[in-house]
């Protein structure tokens, strides 16, 4: 808790809905999916309230428990997760892609543009493009691995205050 008011990150209470909107931008839907033992469609599902049967579809209070165990769990988790600036990053961000979305990373946290993340995802290296040839494929400075680190600790830290609530916003 106290590491978390050093980030500026504050507990937070939100509806289920909302929570899991957070939760899925930051984490792949198919890895809340799996540690919850829950189809991903029922994820999705909660997060939009899709009318099934004429009624829309809320999660139910062990969809809550489970999502709730996941979130603390895979927070708990990210906390352990560091990319070591060893000249392999590119094959540690292709493990961590598996569980978090690298987008909010890159673009969200770090505030770096998709062209970006594509160059330095690249699994090409000392392509050509237009006469130059672009070194930067697939590599990664310190900076950018220690914000890489950062921001994963931010994702860990915001998981570790999100508490799901049943407080729905009234559907329009």
């Amino acid at each position: 808790k106290e590491e978390m008011s050093k980030k500026g990150i504050e507990a937070k209470r939100l509806p289920a809905d909302e929570a899991m909107r957070l939760v899925t931008s930051m984490i792949k839907n198919n890895y809340v999916a799996e540690v919850t033992n829950m189809l991903p469609n029922v994820i999705s599902r909660g997060q939009s309230h899709t009318v099934m049967n004429g009624k829309p579809f809320y999660y139910t209070e062990r969809h809550l428990s489970l999502l709730r165990a996941a979130i603390k769990f895979i927070g708990e988790e990210l906390l352990s997760v560091e990319i070591l600036d060893n000249g392999d990053v590119l094959a540690q961000l292709v493990e961590l892609r598996k569980k978090v979305c690298l987008p909010y990373i890159f673009q969200t946290v770090m505030g770096k543009s998709e062209d970006w993340q594509k160059k330095r995802m690249s699994q090409q290296v000392h392509c050509r493009k237009a006469g130059r040839e672009y070194s930067m494929l697939g590599k990664f400075t310190s900076d950018e691995v220690r914000q890489i680190n950062d921001a994963i600790r931010i994702i860990a830290l915001t998981l570790l205050s999100v508490e799901l609530t049943t407080d729905y916003e009234p559907l329009p």
